[in-house]
């Protein structure tokens, strides 16, 4: 009897393989992929606490979540735990950079619950330490204030002090 493989179904891919694939696109910044994985009325959430927050719907909802996530943190993602319950997966990680406006340091504690249904993403609910950037936002604009309040103020004549 010759058994050709299956072929995968919508019903047989895994939750965890879709979201991993989805990790993987953003890397590469592969929107060929994105838009595959991705249901077009896809719902997205930020916490308002966020400056990217809000409530995001489709592909263009989601792109616009993580443009502005861009415009606020450059950092790479460091996922620690993955955690399949049925259509959902959790991702628990860590995002490892720095804050774009001020250029300090940002490691920021976040959870991601992503929805699977029909082998592309329904949902994604985008959970972070808020105080951690809202710290790393602030901090550059702190330490401007000390550091023009410590440093001389520069001579308007050429002459050295």
């Amino acid at each position: 009897m010759n058994r050709q493989p299956a072929t995968p179904t919508a019903a047989t891919i895994d939750p965890v393989c879709v979201v991993r694939a989805v990790y993987a696109a953003l890397e590469r910044e592969d929107e060929r992929t994105l838009h595959r994985l991705l249901a077009p009325d896809l719902e997205a959430f930020a916490p308002k606490a966020l400056p990217w927050g809000g409530y995001y719907t489709g592909t263009s909802g989601f792109a616009d979540l993580l443009r502005r996530k861009l415009e606020t943190v450059d950092a790479g993602l460091e996922p620690s735990q993955w955690i399949a319950a049925g259509e959902r997966v959790v991702v628990v990680a860590r995002a490892k950079g720095c804050c774009r406006t001020t250029h300090r340091p940002l490691d920021l504690a976040l959870v991601h619950v992503w929805t699977v249904r029909g082998g592309r993403i329904a949902s994604v609910e985008c959970y972070a330490d808020a105080s951690a950037v809202a710290t790393a936002r602030a901090a550059g604009d702190e330490a401007a204030t000390v550091q023009s309040a410590a440093a001389p103020a520069p001579s308007t004549t050429g002459a050295r002090t």
